[in-house]
């Protein structure tokens, strides 16, 4: 007969791993050490929200690459992730799934900013910002012009001093979490 070469599905990725992102996921592992007798076309990648329970692929543009970023995500939900190989005999098995992470972005803008003059100080307070997927940490409060400011370690007040009396302030807050600065 004519010659054939048998092969079969790839062996599992391993190596799984994930950095979050501001609604994505990047998700890099090692290519498995099996290609099943047929090289590798693509890599199957799957996210969870319940544990493994069930699992969505993400769709992209079939790759060789070793690493991917899973975009479309909820920021404040946790994820796994699986990857397969395919080749031209299908998908091999999964790897073990990669621990969970929690996409997040920078906080936004904290509103309804107040002040109420006080001698050479000013107490500010404000509504808080959005924390987009990660608990806010601190708040920091500038004045224009320059010359106070103060930050809290989630407190929405602050009391800004040293300021000169008879001048007129306005101020402008930020909100710090994880991620960034808002």
């Amino acid at each position: 007969s004519n010659a054939v070469t048998p092969f079969t599905v790839p062996g599992a990725p391993t190596g799984v791993s994930v950095v979050r992102g501001d609604q994505s996921v990047l998700v890099s592992w090692t290519a498995p050490a099996s290609d099943g007798g047929s090289v590798i076309t693509d890599y199957k990648v799957e996210y969870s929200t319940n544990s493994g329970a069930t699992w969505s692929a993400f769709a992209r543009v079939a790759s060789t690459a070793t690493s991917a970023t899973i975009t479309g995500l909820v920021n404040g939900n946790s994820y796994i992730v699986q990857v397969s190989a395919v080749n031209a005999r299908g998908a091999g098995a999964a790897s073990t799934a990669s621990g969970s992470v929690v996409p997040a972005g920078r906080p936004g803008a904290p509103t309804g900013v107040t002040a109420v003059a006080g001698s050479s100080k000013a107490t500010v307070s404000w509504s808080a910002a959005a924390a987009n997927g990660d608990a806010i940490t601190s708040y920091s409060v500038t004045s224009s012009p320059s010359g106070g400011s103060c930050s809290t370690s989630g407190a929405v007040t602050c009391d800004v001093v040293g300021l000169t009396p008879g001048t007129s302030y306005t101020f402008t807050v930020t909100a710090r979490n994880g991620v960034d600065v808002g």
